[in-house]
């Protein structure tokens, strides 16, 4: 187990990068454990800022998935990887935190990898921001704008973050790299270009990944239990997965189901200061129901 530990300032939750069962995390604050899942050919510092803010009253462990970030790829490379298997990828590293159950947030593919992990009865509740798997019909091909962010970060990723400014200042790299990801691109730290593109570049599991979603859909809703809070959340401009398209029959029935304003497809960019009392309100529901 490799662990660095990063200065913060005095006051500020203590944060260090563990490496285990070939998993990448930063952890950070030393509360009820919250585990961060990001989407298809992004990495754990898609939660930075939120982090920041949820350490505060929780032991916050933002993961790489299999294939993305630092973590690793397994050898020979599977051809498919479902939600259902990246969600039991995190099982052992669930149980390193907790006894057996952990608050989930997760975002788009990351929000139907939560899903499974509560369907699963490891989530003692879940967030999930405008997560894949509950349209009316599922993909059956490659998503053609995904592909072409790949490659292109391909391209961009060696040269981030020095071309950062550039990039910004370039209306359609920019909106290649993160178009449908935020509603206003003017209110966003510039660094998060940085940060999508070498994400992108990195994830080595991003097709197999990609194709494990393909002609399939969460079916498991009845299988997640009520007494686990579900906090389903989408964004009112957002294009890969608008609200209109998704089935409330597909989720949990007793999950609540929230619109937001002014938001696109990663709602902790968007809406940072609500996305945060969301999953917050939605944990603390999930350790009450447990005490």
């Amino acid at each position: 187990v490799g662990v660095l530990v990063q200065p913060r300032a005095l006051g500020d939750p203590v944060t260090r990068t563990i490496r285990r069962h070939g998993l990448v995390a930063t952890i950070s604050g030393d509360g009820p454990p919250l585990l961060l899942v990001h989407g298809l050919g992004a990495a754990r510092h898609i939660w930075r800022a939120n982090a920041d803010r949820l350490s505060r009253d929780f032991t916050t462990i933002a993961v790489d998935l299999p294939g993305h970030g630092d973590s690793a790829w397994p050898s020979p490379a599977p051809k498919t990887l479902h939600p259902a298997d990246h969600a039991a990828a995190l099982k052992p590293l669930i149980d390193d935190f907790s006894d057996g159950q952990i608050s989930v947030v997760g975002n788009s593919m990351g929000g139907w990898i939560g899903l499974e992990i509560a369907a699963n009865g490891w989530a003692s509740s879940l967030a999930a921001l405008c997560p894949a798997g509950l349209e009316f019909d599922p993909w059956v091909s490659r998503s053609d704008i995904l592909v072409l962010r790949r490659r292109l970060a391909q391209v961009l990723g060696p040269v981030m973050p020095p071309a950062t400014e550039m990039v910004a200042n370039t209306p359609i790299l920019r909106d290649l790299l993160i178009g449908d990801a935020t509603a206003n691109f003017t209110t966003l730290d510039k660094s998060v270009l940085a940060d999508a593109a070498i994400a992108m570049r990195q994830a080595r599991g991003f097709y197999a990944s990609h194709d494990g979603m393909l002609n399939c859909l969460f079916t498991r809703a009845e299988e997640v239990p009520k007494s686990t809070p579900v906090s389903i959340v989408w964004g009112s401009q957002d294009s890969l997965l608008p609200p209109e398209r998704q089935r409330r029959v597909a989720g949990p029935s007793h999950a609540s189901w929230i619109v937001l304003d002014q938001c696109a497809h990663v709602p902790m960019w968007d809406q940072p200061r609500r996305t945060v009392e969301i999953i917050t309100e939605t944990t603390r529901r999930g350790i009450n129901s447990v005490a």
